[in-house]
């Protein structure tokens, strides 16, 4: 049985490159975001590089890989990273992934690495959830670390649902270790139905 938390596991990290969008508020509040600021005060692009498993743009994205001791292949489709910035200089990047598991398509999240060489781990107390288009929130029911996953009858309404909907909002909510703060990220992704076709016909699977 191939399980999200496992197969998620199984990705090496991918080097990425791109441009983060700082805005400031005119309270002095920074936020983090790969689209150009809206209504600002001030409005700085930073170019950043990194090893991590990130993809630079906004679109969604699929990959494939080989488990290096059985030779067998994994595939899922990962969305661009969405920022936030913690306490301390910290910040923390989630990324909607998604991926075959037993012939049955499994949404996650994923909190890669930003700016540092290690991720930022979920709250144990905290099972995120995930709020897209005009569907009820859903909460994550698999957390390990830094991946949690969605049941099966809630990746499938939501991927319905951004399939019905090309470039639907979408809203996930997560806490972070050591933090007691729960955050907010507010997103909105282009590519997935494209992403997801490469995804099925690489397991062998009808779109």
């Amino acid at each position: 049985m191939r399980s999200f938390l496992a197969l998620v596991a199984v990705f090496p990290s991918l080097s990425f490159a791109g441009q983060l969008y700082v805005c400031t508020d005119g309270a002095g509040k920074k936020s983090f975001q790969a689209m150009p600021c809206a209504g600002a005060v001030t409005s700085e692009v930073r170019e950043y590089e990194s090893g991590s498993d990130v993809v630079a743009g906004r679109d969604w994205q699929f990959y494939e890989t080989k488990d290096a001791m059985t030779g067998e292949s994994f595939c899922l489709i990962r969305s661009e990273k969405s920022i936030k910035s913690l306490p301390y200089h910290s910040f923390a990047g989630l990324q909607m992934t998604v991926v075959v598991s037993n012939n049955v398509p499994i949404l996650g999240l994923y909190s890669s690495p930003t700016f540092s060489e290690t991720s930022e781990r979920f709250q144990s107390d905290f099972y995120p959830m995930l709020k897209v288009g005009d569907l009820d929130p859903v909460r994550a029911v698999e957390l390990k670390s830094n991946v949690v996953a969605f049941s099966a009858e809630d990746s499938k309404a939501v991927i319905d649902e951004i399939i019905a909907k090309s470039s639907p909002e979408i809203m996930y909510r997560a806490k972070f270790f050591p933090y007691d703060e729960r955050y907010t990220f507010n997103v909105k992704y282009s590519g997935f139905s494209s992403a997801f076709s490469k995804l099925m016909a690489c397991e062998g699977l009808p779109f």
